[in-house]
């Protein structure tokens, strides 16, 4: 049975699928975002967190995928899971991309740039590279302004390129964006840009997870730089 709660329940475990949850729910709370479980039994066996057209999904090996899947159609939105949901759910994925995990030492400090927001968003535009998708300037900006005032988004930049953290919490963290200026490639200043990130998110708690989803073509620039495969991720239709 699927119902609407107001509060997270003891469920999450640190997952990189399940951050954009709790972040989007400390964020947020019950104002644009809602939260629905699904039960059997009286015991929670997923969660999910629509925010507009977009749904994140956690779900344990014992949920009622077939109920999973007919709420989601009635919902109508793009659901972001982990592989497994998505071939229990059974359907189409959109797009796929790797999990992965930071597993390297602690990053030495950079010398970070004081930019404003604003000044990111054109970082990541000028940076893109068809793994980006950036919505409108003023979508993108009202969104991250609040995400980054409620401490549910990070980013380090610097002159020529930025990393951001879309998503984060006091136990994990997920890096949805790095992008470096075309002209400005081939220096290292990506890999500058995500070690910063990750070392000013350890100075905040050390013992954070964080995670990237990197496309294919991707995973071998974060496999460089201290990052070790975990699985996939998916984004269905519905």
């Amino acid at each position: 049975m699927i119902e609407k709660i107001k509060t997270l329940p003891e469920f999450l475990d640190v997952s990189g699928v399940s951050v954009r949850i709790e972040s989007l729910f400390n964020t947020y709370g019950q104002t644009i975002l809602d939260l629905y479980v699904q039960k059997k039994d009286g015991v929670v066996t997923a969660l999910m967190a629509v925010l507009g057209s977009g749904c994140t999904l956690v779900a344990h090996d014992d949920a009622d995928f077939d109920e999973l899947r007919s709420f989601l159609r009635c919902l109508g939105v793009e659901a972001f899971c982990d592989f497994d949901t998505a071939e229990r759910l059974g359907h189409y994925s959109r797009q796929t991309a790797e999990l992965l995990l930071w597993q390297g030492d602690m990053p030495q400090s950079a010398d970070e740039r004081s930019v404003k927001i604003a000044k990111v968003y054109d970082l990541l535009k000028n940076g893109e590279d068809g793994d980006i998708v950036l919505p409108c300037f003023d979508e993108w900006y009202a969104d991250f302004c609040v995400r980054v005032n409620h401490k549910g988004a990070e980013y380090f930049a610097l002159d020529n390129a930025v990393a951001v953290a879309g998503f984060t919490t006091d136990r994990e963290a997920l890096i949805t964006g790095v992008a470096v200026e075309k002209s400005q490639r081939k220096k290292g200043l990506g890999a500058t840009a995500v070690k910063g990130l990750i070392g000013k998110l350890k100075v905040k708690n050390p013992d954070i997870k964080v995670f990237v989803c990197a496309v294919e073509d991707r995973v071998k620039f974060y496999e460089k730089i201290g990052f070790e495969v975990l699985g996939q991720v998916a984004v269905l239709e519905f």
